[in-house]
């Protein structure tokens, strides 16, 4: 888990473990949410995936 030892792991308390978490998406660009597409987009995206399956 992100280079940590399974020991290390198991060493870890909760507060501490959810703050790794937090600042391994954080610096993985995780805090940028992508807005939701719009359902035109969602049609389309589904249209072409049904395409390319047939």
């Amino acid at each position: 888990m992100m280079g940590l030892t399974p020991r290390q792991v198991d060493a870890l308390t909760l507060p501490e473990m959810l703050a790794m978490l937090e600042g391994f998406r954080r610096f993985h660009g995780g805090e940028d949410e992508a807005p939701a597409p719009s359902l035109d987009a969602f049609l389309r995206a589904l249209a072409e995936h049904e395409r390319a399956r047939a």
